[in-house]
């Protein structure tokens, strides 16, 4: 990303693990073709106890089924910074899009919504610990803290 933003003019191409840091970084728009190559899912990861208490063994689970057991104080939980892990920064585009219900881009109109923005600041503050490492939080849940 910061090669990009100064210009990045001793490369030919760049490959980065997230087309996020191509969004960021290109403000000098140098980037002529771009192709994404693979999709990268984004997984909740649940106890199974846990899950079952909520309901959310029994079908489908939206970000909205997350959001309201974040509101109703069932549900708290770890994720990686999204400025510091492609992981994490997956993972809060993923939320601004089913919080929006878009499959379009997001738009600074969609992002100034009002109610967007009270939806994403109640799922963070469900957040009860944060790292710049996805492996990290995942062997800590794993272990059953």
């Amino acid at each position: 990303m910061n090669e990009l933003k100064s210009g990045a003019e001793d490369y030919d191409a760049v490959w980065p693990a997230s087309s996020i840091w191509l969004s960021l970084g290109d403000e000098k728009h140098i980037i002529k073709h771009d192709k994404s190559i693979s999709s990268s899912p984004v997984v909740f990861g649940i106890k199974k106890s846990l899950a079952e208490g909520l309901g959310f063994t029994s079908g489908k689970v939206s970000v909205k089924d997350i959001l309201e057991a974040i509101n109703s104080g069932k549900l708290r939980f770890c994720m990686t910074s999204a400025t510091q892990s492609n992981s994490g920064a997956s993972a809060y585009i993923g939320f601004l899009y089913a919080l929006t219900g878009k499959t379009s881009a997001l738009t600074a109109d969609d992002l100034a919504s009002p109610g967007l923005k009270e939806n994403i600041s109640s799922l963070f503050s469900g957040i009860d610990r944060s790292s710049g490492s996805s492996d990290w939080l995942k062997d800590m849940f794993l272990a059953g803290d």
